[in-house]
């Protein structure tokens, strides 16, 4: 396949999502459709191991950065902190949304250690979400909101808003629209599993857009970023996405969730 190098260019707006395993044990099962996901991903690998991660960073730029997230809980994996270990060695911007469920007491101590982008921290609302509060998981939750500066909290309380994307997995009517603009479709951050398949976005919890994978010899993280370009949206799932949206009401709303940021910070 022959490349357009110039779709890729040094950014900070690029960025991959890593699934650290298939099959996550929180099980936030009203908004977190792991039941389909597990029945489209098959009976693959389940586990990213640390060789194959090792392989699929020498196909991604340092300058795209590297988000463990996905579709799963980070450390369902126990070689999760392996990887961010070796991802911050390599030079790469890292960010960790994780609720800790699996994270050990050494675990964390040296995520305190590391600098990320973004640390998000996923607490349990006791109803829709809820781990062991047994005293490790206490200990380990306060320590990572009195030591990361940056941290960031949500929980799945009745404030907390569904994009959708369960619906949309599920098959579930929801309304179907033109494509307008996706700041995913131009700003592209992936979703890698950990048999190297590579699907569009965070959203795609169906595994209905196959955009690659980091383990064959003949795709690289610039070949995936190409094929979402050049899509323009032509997606399914983007035309049932919200985040299906006019170029304008993006840039508004990033405008004042920016605001809002600098007026917090100078409180």
């Amino acid at each position: 396949m022959r490349l357009n190098t110039s779709i890729l260019k040094p950014s900070s707006k690029y960025g991959i999502e890593i699934t650290t395993k298939i099959g996550c044990p929180v099980n936030c099962l009203k908004y977190c459709p792991q039941e389909v996901l597990l029945r489209k991903y098959g009976t693959d690998k389940r586990f990213l191991d640390l060789p194959d991660f090792y392989k699929i960073l020498s196909k991604i730029p340092t300058y795209v950065e590297i988000v463990f997230s996905g579709f799963c809980e980070p450390f369902a994996n126990s070689k999760c902190l392996d990887m961010i270990n070796f991802a911050f060695k390599r030079g790469y911007t890292v960010s960790l949304f994780t609720t800790l469920y699996g994270a050990t007491e050494t675990d964390v101590n040296q995520l305190l250690n590391f600098r990320f982008k973004t640390f998000c921290l996923h607490l349990p609302d006791g109803k829709v979400m809820a781990v062991p509060s047994n005293p490790e998981y206490q200990s380990n939750v306060l320590a990572v909101l009195r030591n990361v500066k940056n941290v960031k909290t949500m929980s799945m309380t009745r404030q907390f808003k569904s994009n959708n994307r369960e619906n949309v997995a599920r098959e579930i009517t929801v309304n179907q629209r033109k494509f307008e603009f996706c700041y995913l479709i131009s700003n592209p951050a992936p979703v890698l599993l950990p048999n190297g398949d590579v699907y569009l976005c965070c959203n795609d919890f169906g595994l209905n857009h196959k955009v690659g994978n980091l383990l064959a010899p003949d795709c690289n993280y610039a070949s995936v970023v190409e094929r979402i370009k050049d899509s323009k949206g032509r997606f399914k799932l983007c035309t049932f996405c919200s985040s299906n949206t006019s170029v304008i009401d993006h840039y508004y709303h990033s405008a004042r969730s920016m605001l809002n940021g600098l007026s917090k910070g100078s409180r």
